[in-house]
Formats: C-alpha cells, sequence, structure tokens
C-alpha cells in the first residue's frame, strides 16, 4: 500500500507543480487580460496596471479536472457579473496563447525539419 500512497503523493506534487506553472503563465499574460477585459490603455499608469493586475490575481484560482490535463479556471468576487467577465477573460487568454504557442512549435519544428532534409540534400552523394 506503501506504493500506492507515494505515487499518489508524487502525481499530487507534480500536478501542484504544472498550476503553479500555469497560473504563473496567467500572470505573465496578464496584460492581455487586462486590455481583454478594458481596463487600462496606452494612458494607463504602471503602478496602476500592476495593481490592477494585483486584485485580479487575487481573484483568481485553477484546480485541475479530474483524471484530465484540463484546468478548470475560477474566480471569485462580490460582483457576479464582474467575476464571470474576469473568469472568461482568462479562459480566452490562456486558450488563445496556448494555440499561439503550439503554432509557433509546430511551425519551428517544420522550419527544422526543412533545414535538415536541405542539408541532407546537398549533402548526398
Amino acid at each position: 500500500m506503501k506504493d500506492n500512497d507515494e505515487k499518489d503523493i508524487i502525481v499530487k506534487e507534480c500536478f501542484n507543480e504544472f498550476l503553479i506553472e500555469q497560473l504563473a503563465y496567467l500572470a505573465a499574460n496578464s496584460m492581455l487580460i487586462l486590455k481583454k477585459l478594458n481596463l487600462i490603455d496606452e494612458n494607463t499608469t504602471e503602478s496602476h496596471k500592476q495593481s490592477v493586475i494585483g486584485r485580479i490575481l487575487e481573484m483568481i484560482d485553477a484546480e485541475r479536472v479530474a483524471d484530465s490535463n484540463l484546468i478548470k479556471i475560477f474566480a471569485t468576487y462580490s460582483d457576479p457579473k464582474e467575476v464571470a467577465k474576469v473568469a472568461n477573460a482568462v479562459a480566452e487568454v490562456y486558450i488563445e496563447r496556448g494555440i499561439s504557442d503550439r503554432s509557433r512549435r509546430a511551425r519551428e519544428l517544420r522550419e527544422f525539419i526543412e533545414r535538415q532534409m536541405n542539408c541532407l540534400l546537398y549533402t548526398s552523394p
């Protein structure tokens, strides 16, 4: 039974690291979230941006959807309409950035393979 308990602990630790990484990813993209919510513009001061980011990040949390690689993003605030906007904006940015990152990685891989194929074509006897 100890082996199963150790595996459970390892899985939980790995997932906790994953959640931390995902929340850090959202924090890194917080400006996109604020723009999507129309909370900042080009005239917004840096200190105000940081204040708004802090308030938004305090609202947000995430948890794993059981037995999947999906995460459930949720937000807590006194105004249900505002919190729904925040949670939806966070999810939209997360999805958009994920698609963008996967597309970039796929393009980089394709370019790498093309370069390798060209090297083979020009170096083969």
